[in-house]
């Protein structure tokens, strides 16, 4: 295993003019720039892989204040390089993507992933390494959450049946690119998804049984169709990846997933910050990775003092050969 330098942090950040694109970010759960996170593992035959090592990045302390707020917002002052093209109504998951270089990452014929679950509660960073992995892999990304935000701002204000959903909402998901959700055609948007109907309706979603199992099965039919896809969520390892080739918990300290969502929000004051403890579905989700998995297939994981890239190292070394 390769254990990747620490570097001290600049007092200003510097962005070159030519090269990977660096960025100043503040926290732990950061990184330089996403592509260049990790040593991705490209694999190079049974049994075997490579380690592709990333050019030097730029560290901070990794006992500051944890942020996936911050790194989010620090791609987005990224210079040089030209972003991932993104429908003009894109979903949450959309935006943060649509930041990410549209270079880098491995090439299709090299992005043997398999299929990995990202569990644990809001704010541990489990959408930043989706992306991470999407990106250095070239393969499929599916972030559980929107779903439920859509059938909330959707579905419950048109009356739409459980049995229905799928005649309604169509989930699309492309290697290396963000997820689309579209309800009827068209493209969701952050204002609907973070709107009044889904503030309202959201909690009643995600507690009736019947618009679980819908969702469920809805995303079942995304991963039966992608042996190669990271999915993200509170539940995902028990009810959609039992068998992947790596389920993933992640936890961080409540006070630095708090910290983390605040900077997320802090364009937009409308949006609450709910962080707290772990829920009992987040406990029953550890507990089932715990016992029914065994350990060269789970990777519990605290990012509370942990920058993306370590991140990331842990994961890529902990995929089955």
């Amino acid at each position: 295993m390769t254990t990747l330098p620490t570097h001290p942090a600049p007092t200003t950040p510097t962005y070159p003019s030519t090269g990977a694109t660096r960025h100043r970010v503040v926290g732990a759960l950061t990184t330089s720039s996403i592509p260049h996170a990790a040593p991705a593992r490209r694999r190079t035959g049974v049994g075997h892989s490579a380690i592709v090592h990333p050019p030097p990045r730029v560290h901070r302390s990794a006992g500051d204040p944890a942020t996936d707020g911050e790194l989010l917002a620090a791609i987005a002052t990224r210079t040089h390089e030209p972003p991932v093209s993104a429908p003009p109504h894109a979903t949450v998951t959309d935006r943060r993507a649509s930041l990410l270089p549209a270079t880098g990452g491995l090439p299709p014929e090299e992005s043997s992933l398999g299929q990995v679950s990202v569990d644990g509660p809001n704010a541990a960073g489990k959408t930043t390494l989706m992306l991470a992995l999407v990106h250095a892999f070239h393969v499929p990304g599916l972030d559980t959450g929107p779903t439920y935000r859509t059938v909330a701002a959707h579905a419950i204000p048109q009356s739409v049946a459980p049995a229905d959903l799928a005649r309604h909402l169509t989930v699309v998901v492309r290697p290396g690119l963000p997820q689309r959700l579209l309800w009827r055609g068209v493209d969701t948007r952050d204002e609907d998804l973070f709107g009044s109907a889904a503030a309202a309706n959201l909690r009643g979603v995600a507690g009736d049984p019947q618009w679980r199992e819908a969702i469920r099965a809805l995303h079942a039919r995304v991963c039966a169709q992608h042996p190669d896809i990271v999915v993200v969520g509170r539940d995902v390892a028990p009810t959609l990846l039992p068998a992947a080739g790596l389920n993933v918990f992640l936890d961080a300290e409540v006070g630095v997933r708090r910290a983390r969502r605040e900077l997320q929000w802090a364009d937009h004051p409308e949006r609450p910050v709910h962080v707290d403890i772990l829920s009992i579905r987040d406990l029953d989700t550890r507990a089932w990775i715990t016992r029914h998995r065994p350990p060269e297939r789970r990777l519990d994981l605290d990012t509370t003092h942990l920058g993306i890239d370590q991140v990331l190292d842990r994961v890529c070394h902990s995929l089955p050969a």
